[in-house]
């Protein structure tokens, strides 16, 4: 098999049309240079020695013709237009292939336990009443990077992106006085807060309050900021104002922790402020960071970008505030947070009504902001036959059909009748008239023979008793 030689800069893309309108633009002018030079030939017998020179518009003439020479010319010319490479430049390849940058792909779809093949295709049809529908997506096996956080959402279906089970916390643990864990409070956040929109400048904080009562055996309270959530959550969570304060109802309002302890901490970022610590698989993610402008303010901040590890603030333990059972602690703080997660590559559907979807499946920055990276595949769910248009039509016109055959019929019968009257009706007729027509045959036997006997009356030449025979058979 012969190989097309690559040139720099360009990617060979054979069997398509764009590849040879591209050769075709490269070599139009020679092709019509070289059949201006066969023409002159064939007109005047000569063939130039420079035909493949295109400055030569005007070649010179040999002494003789050399048919040899031609058919080489002939057999290279087709040689090299064979040999020429098909190549296409980078951005018309781009057009006609498939985008590099399509690292998200949807690798599956199972109805029913059963496998739907998709490979290569942009629309599946499940089937009427499809049930534990799932799809399967992720990135492509030989993509360069991993993925951050996804998000998916069936079109047509779902009302939200589905972001998955990406959780982080705020915790209130209370210690023994061996520094044992004898009870918390988790307060939970996923998804995305109210007010956020992709970016620290662009989102507003929002208010939380909490009350936990220390339990039996409380000697220390340890407030905890946690990403430890579900393996794979990735995202931002940030807390400020932070503080704790004892309202039992038998002593004054006393406040145990705050953060941030100093407003006019100043401008550093990097020094841990106080008695907080970082901790976790990965600390390096937990972060000071300014909020807001003039003046700024501190927040305690988590940037998780590690599916397999966590971060943590929290204050040492051995600098706790120190509580009494049964004391009521009052927890404020100030939160905003954007939280999904990269490790479910799977969303699954109980049932589906007869409808088009899509599915969609995008992947999201840890601010929570889409990179442009997705995957889309239309989902069709034909009604059942007895719900569709083609079905009520066919029923339609079953129904004229019949309903005209019934018409036809009743007609039918009421004509059948109406004839069957007509033909009583003419017997009827053709009676009277033969009775008509023997009464008139009688009578005019009748008046026949009153007529010759009036004529016998007149004669006085016969005999009255044969006269009198005659009356006596007209009268009976």
């Amino acid at each position: 098999m012969y190989l097309h030689p690559v040139v720099p800069g360009f990617s060979v893309r054979s069997g398509r049309l764009s590849l040879l309108k591209h050769v075709l633009e490269k070599t139009y002018s020679r092709l019509r240079l070289f059949g201006r030079h066969l023409k002159r030939y064939t007109e005047i017998g000569d063939f130039p020695d420079k035909v493949m020179d295109d400055s030569v518009e005007n070649p010179p003439r040999p002494n003789s013709c050399n048919h040899f020479n031609m058919y080489r010319m002939l057999i290279i010319w087709l040689l090299a237009i064979n040999s020429l490479p098909l190549v296409v430049p980078e951005s018309l390849a781009a057009e006609s292939g498939t985008n590099s940058n399509a690292l998200l792909t949807i690798r599956s779809l199972a109805v029913d336990d059963k496998q739907i093949d998709i490979t290569g295709k942009s629309k599946a049809n499940l089937g009427p009443f499809p049930a534990n529908i799932v799809f399967g997506f992720g990135f492509e096996t030989n993509a360069t990077r991993r993925p951050i956080r996804l998000e998916r959402k069936l079109e047509g279906y779902d009302t939200n992106w589905n972001i998955g089970g990406g959780q982080m916390f705020l915790v209130v643990r209370f210690y023994d006085r061996n520094g044992s864990v004898i009870s918390k409070e988790d307060f939970q956040v996923q998804g995305n807060s109210v007010g956020w929109h992709n970016s620290l400048a662009n989102s507003a904080l929002t208010h939380r309050r909490e009350t936990v009562v220390a339990p039996a055996g409380a000697f220390r309270v340890l407030v905890v900021m946690s990403s430890a959530g579900p393996q794979a959550t990735e995202g931002i969570y940030i807390i400020s104002g932070l503080s704790v304060v004892s309202g039992s109802p038998n002593r004054p309002d006393r406040k145990l922790l705050q953060f941030p302890a100093d407003p006019d901490h100043g401008t550093d970022t990097t020094t841990v402020p106080g008695p907080w610590v970082r901790d976790g698989i990965n600390p390096s993610m937990a972060k000071i960071t300014d909020l807001g402008e003039a003046p700024a303010t501190k927040a305690l901040e988590i940037l998780d970008d590690d599916p397999l590890g966590h971060a943590e603030w929290h204050v040492n333990l051995d600098q706790a505030p120190l509580v009494t059972p049964g004391e009521t602690l009052i927890v404020e703080w100030n939160e905003m947070y954007s939280i999904g997660e990269n490790s479910s590559h799977i969303s699954a559907y109980a049932k589906l009504p007869a409808g088009h979807y899509v599915f969609h499946v995008r992947e999201m920055d840890l601010l929570g902001a889409p990179t442009g990276v997705q995957a889309s595949l239309a989902i069709v769910v034909p009604p059942p036959f007895w719900k569709t248009a083609w079905f009520w039509a066919i029923v339609s016109t079953l129904l004229l059909l019949m309903v005209t055959a019934g018409l036809r019929y009743i007609l039918w019968i009421k004509t059948q009748r109406e004839m069957q009257a007509l033909e009583k009706q003419r017997m009827v007729e053709r009676e009277r008239l033969r009775i008509a027509r023997d009464i008139h045959d009688d009578l005019g036997a009748r008046v026949t023979q009153i007529s010759l006997v009036s004529a016998m009356a007149h004669d006085s030449e016969a005999d009255a008793n044969a006269l009198r025979g005659e009356l006596i058979k007209i009268s009976h």
